[in-house]
């Protein structure tokens, strides 16, 4: 009988490959019969480590954020595209803001925002303004000079 489907383990069995060895310090969750690694929710929350600056991740629609401000945000975002403000949000689109002698410097831009008009501008939200955060600011504004980078606070 031919098998249509075949699982991460039954694959990498049938390859001589072994089984997956999650990297150092990455906690792996429960894999299905797929091999499709599903995130552990029985851990408790309590026991993940707090952020550096103080946000707590925030799920929204099946998103998660990386700050509460960030998701109501996007909340807002949302309401807008529904009045019809707006005809587009794209989550952590990343730009590339330098590129030669082997460096390369990527910002994930929080949101990109299409109007109706066809203009497009990149929201981002900040809680804390650090240094590397200001100094992706000042190349993204010279690399990028046409596009509008809104930092909402």
């Amino acid at each position: 009988m031919l098998q249509e489907r075949m699982s991460l383990s039954q694959y990498r069995k049938e390859l001589g490959l072994g089984p997956v060895i999650p990297a150092a310090g990455m906690k792996m969750g429960s894999m299905d019969d797929h091999g499709v690694i599903h995130k552990d929710k029985s851990a408790p929350e309590g026991k993940q480590r707090p952020s550096k600056y103080g946000a707590n991740k925030t799920w929204v629609n099946g998103i998660c954020f990386d700050s509460k401000g960030e998701a109501e945000y996007y909340q807002d975002l949302l309401f807008r595209m529904l009045a019809g403000d707006i005809v587009g949000i794209g989550r952590q689109v990343e730009f590339i803001l330098l590129d030669g002698d082997g460096t390369v410097i990527k910002y994930k831009a929080d949101f990109v925002v299409w109007f109706p008009d066809g203009r497009a501008e990149v929201h981002e939200f900040k809680g804390m303004e650090l240094p590397a955060w200001l100094l992706k600011e000042k190349l993204f504004r010279a690399r990028f000079p046409r596009i509008p980078l809104i930092v909402v606070k």
